[in-house]
């Protein structure tokens, strides 16, 4: 009597290996993609936030308040007064050399936040609307909706709404 595996059962062996190890292989894909997704999707609504929590905080603050924006109420800078003190966000649409449609928000020379698609200012009376809505520039492999954030800031100051 012989002690060996035949053909067959090394055959049925080796192609149920197989089938277990591709399935573990496409769980671990599967996996890492879904957390590469929700890194960027993560990275997004951060550069979201602290664009309009930091617009919102020094736009309250201000004493007086220029928005610059054009015909579709696209930012294009804001000059805040505190006193005789001058304070500038500029909306950037800079060009680099990797990706084309890299947007900005920067704040004093420095950047605050990229990945910015557009942010909208609405202003009615005395509450500011401020759209900030992201870009998937982050990670070109992974598709992800776009997202936007809303505030509306009530407006103890002076503000001019200019259109360019």
């Amino acid at each position: 009597m012989n002690k060996g595996l035949t053909l067959i059962e090394t055959v049925i062996a080796l192609s149920i290996f197989m089938i277990i190890t591709l399935s573990v292989s496409h769980m671990i894909s599967f996996t890492s993609s879904q957390l590469e997704r929700i890194h960027t999707q993560s990275e997004m609504l951060e550069s979201a936030r602290i664009a309009i929590d930091v617009l919102s905080l020094y736009t309250k603050s201000a004493d007086s308040v220029e928005i610059k924006a054009d015909a579709q109420n696209n930012l294009h800078s804001i000059k805040l007064m505190y006193g005789s003190e001058l304070h500038q966000f500029s909306y950037n649409s800079a060009l680099s050399s990797n990706d084309p449609k890299y947007h900005r928000l920067d704040f004093g020379g420095n950047e605050l936040a990229s990945n910015i698609a557009s942010i909208k200012l609405y202003l009615n009376g005395t509450i500011l609307t401020v759209f900030v809505a992201t870009d998937n520039k982050l990670n070109e492999k992974v598709e992800i909706e776009p997202i936007t954030l809303t505030v509306k800031i009530k407006m103890n100051n002076k503000v001019i709404y200019k259109s360019i």
